[in-house]
C-alpha cells in the first residue's frame, strides 16, 4: 500500500531533438514505486514523447530507444520489482514549436527489511521478490536433476524468528540477620 506521492511536472523546451532528449532527475528517499500516473495534456499532437528511467537508461518503455508518445492522456504505470533507489530520470523529445509539460505522479512504499537467513542454510537470505539466495550452495550446471543437496527451499512466508530468552536476572544471596539472644526474665518469687 502507498503511503507517500510525490509529483513532478517537467517541461520539455521546444524543438529538443530525438537524438538529444530533454532530461529531468527525480530524486526521493529509497522507496518502492507502486504506480507512475502521467497526465499529458492536449497539444502535443504527436510531436512529444518521453520515457521513464535511470543512470542514463530508459526502462519505460522497455524497448530501447522507443517512447511514450500521447496526446490529452491519463496513462497509470502499475509497476512491481522496479529499482528502490529514488533516483528516477525523466527523457524528453519534443519537435513542436511550443514547450509541453508532463504531470507525472509516483505513489511510494516502504522498502521491506531484509530477512533473517534461513536457519538450515548457512549465509542464505530472502530477498524481497522471495526468493532465496546463498553463496555457500551453488545452482546444478547440467540438465540433469539436481541433487538433493543443491536444491533450496525457501522458509515459509509466516514463520516468526526465534528470540532467545533473556538471561536470567542475578538474585543476590541471602543476607545473614544476627538476632540477640532473646532473654527471659525469671520469675517471680
Amino acid at each position: 500500500m502507498s503511503i507517500q506521492v510525490r509529483a513532478y511536472q517537467p517541461v520539455i523546451p521546444a524543438n529538443t531533438p530525438i537524438a538529444t532528449p530533454f532530461t529531468f532527475a527525480i530524486s526521493f528517499p529509497a522507496m518502492n514505486v507502486d504506480r507512475i500516473r502521467v497526465k499529458i495534456p492536449p497539444g502535443p499532437r504527436g510531436n512529444v514523447g518521453f520515457a521513464l528511467g535511470s543512470s542514463g537508461q530508459a526502462v519505460i518503455p522497455y524497448q530501447a530507444g522507443q517512447w511514450i508518445i500521447a496526446d490529452n492522456d491519463d496513462l497509470v504505470f502499475e509497476l512491481d520489482d522496479y529499482w528502490d533507489s529514488g533516483s528516477w530520470t525523466f527523457f524528453g523529445y519534443n519537435l513542436g514549436q511550443f514547450a509541453h509539460t508532463i504531470y507525472l505522479t509516483f505513489e511510494l512504499s516502504l522498502v521491506p527489511q531484509p530477512t533473517a537467513p534461513h536457519p538450515a542454510l548457512p549465509n542464505a537470505s530472502l530477498s524481497s521478490s522471495g526468493t532465496t539466495s546463498s553463496s555457500s550452495v551453488t545452482p546444478p550446471t547440467s540438465s540433469t536433476t539436481p541433487t538433493p543437496s543443491a536444491v533450496l527451499t525457501a522458509p515459509a512466508a509466516e514463520s516468526t524468528p526465534t528470540v532467545p530468552a533473556p538471561p536470567p536476572v542475578p538474585t543476590p544471596p541471602p543476607e545473614t540477620v544476627t538476632v540477640p539472644p532473646i532473654v527471659v526474665p525469671p520469675p517471680p518469687v
